[in-house]
């Protein structure tokens, strides 16, 4: 798949994340990564306060890989991301048209001092060494390494040279893991898909 196809699980990684630091949620370290509840008290966001009432809902605990998963299900999980962006003044909201007929919602960016800053975060913590990033950073890294984003952003040849440095910051980070797991289950899955007709035939 091309560069960004993953973004939908980077996304449902980036659900998990915002619980995981803000205490709502707890990881266990044993291989199978359960998820436990902390707290049920509401973040104010309609994503997390939504991702937070399907935890309470469920009878049995389920790993951090499904639930990364079933948070990049959410429903119009894309649009209500950038409508909140929006409502920040970071993206804005416009309409698109495909070969002059067809028209589609778009997001284009309004300020983009937001990205600056995350590039920027990302670009210290790959390409200067100093010291370890904050948690936060940490996380980021991880899900875009592992959901195959980085490429986007910065020269593939430089991100190459880097890599151990790369490695060596997501080693054990259970969100980017998680998402990385995912990623290859999407992978073995198209690659399924693609052999079957071929078999069939």
């Amino acid at each position: 798949m091309a560069c960004g196809s993953y973004y939908q699980l980077a996304m449902g990684g980036g659900i998990a994340a915002d619980l995981w630091l803000a205490r709502r949620i707890g990881i266990q370290a044993s291989r199978s990564r359960l998820v436990d509840l902390d707290s049920p008290t509401r973040l104010g966001d309609d994503i997390l306060d939504e991702a937070i009432s399907r935890i309470v809902g469920v009878r049995r605990r389920a790993s951090l890989k499904r639930w990364v998963s079933r948070f990049s299900q959410l429903p119009r999980l894309k649009h209500r991301v950038a409508e909140g962006l929006c409502r920040r003044g970071i993206l804005r909201e416009d309409i698109g048209r495909i070969l002059l007929i067809f028209s589609r919602k778009i997001y284009p960016e309004r300020d983009p001092r937001a990205e600056r800053d995350i590039i920027a975060r990302l670009h210290k913590a790959i390409f200067t060494g100093a010291g370890t990033p904050d948690p936060r950073t940490t996380t980021l890294l991880s899900l875009a390494h592992h959901a195959d984003l980085l490429r986007m952003h910065f020269d593939e040849r430089e991100l190459k040279a880097r890599r151990h440095r790369i490695e060596t910051l997501v080693a054990g980070d259970p969100i980017g893991e998680a998402v990385r797991v995912c990623v290859q289950d999407a992978q073995t899955a198209a690659t399924v898909a693609a052999i079957t007709p071929c078999m069939a035939s």
